[in-house]
């Protein structure tokens, strides 16, 4: 008997290895303007639309919060508004709906103008997530860095997602 046990407990150990995390495929942004004739600069919600690869167990974000800076001062912050679930083993469009809280200052125009030109230099990004896979419970942040260094290879769809959301 002591032996099935330790083969049950072996086999569930193995089966519990370390998750890999989900894998981003493609990015699509959709701004959400509110009210009925709104004359806002920036839409109040924006509904992030990932395509995501997850080989692992389901995820459940929690709570997330994105602030982008530029010149040296944070201009903008995104807030998941609810809780999303990423599905397990398989690949699945998942909405990320956001609240969008832009600052009104001059570097918010800066960044504006910089974007319009598609130079990316001084943007910063910093994020935070809370999230629960499995009987985990995970807080991750990721401190100010450089929107170059964030992105990599994706530098381009980051671009064109910043794009739909300050320009005009």
């Amino acid at each position: 008997m002591r032996r099935l046990l330790l083969l049950l407990l072996l086999t569930t150990l193995v089966g519990c290895g370390a998750a890999e995390p989900p894998r981003i495929q493609g990015v699509e942004v959709e701004p959400v303007w509110e009210g009925v004739a709104t004359v806002e600069e920036y839409p109040e919600r924006v509904v992030v639309k990932v395509t995501v690869e997850n080989p692992s167990a389901a995820v459940k974000l929690l709570q997330g919060r994105m602030r982008i800076g530029y010149g040296g001062r944070w201009v903008a912050m995104l807030t998941l508004t609810e809780k999303v679930k990423i599905p397990a083993r398989g690949s699945a469009t998942v909405e990320l709906p956001l609240r969008l809280n832009v600052q009104r200052t001059t570097q918010t125009m800066q960044l504006r103008a910089a974007l319009k030109s598609r130079r990316t230099e001084g943007i910063m990004i910093d994020w935070q997530v809370a999230l629960r896979t499995r009987m985990a419970y995970v807080e991750r942040e990721q401190g100010p860095m450089s929107i170059e260094e964030m992105a990599g290879q994706n530098i381009e769809s980051i671009k064109d997602m910043l794009a739909t959301i300050f320009e005009e």
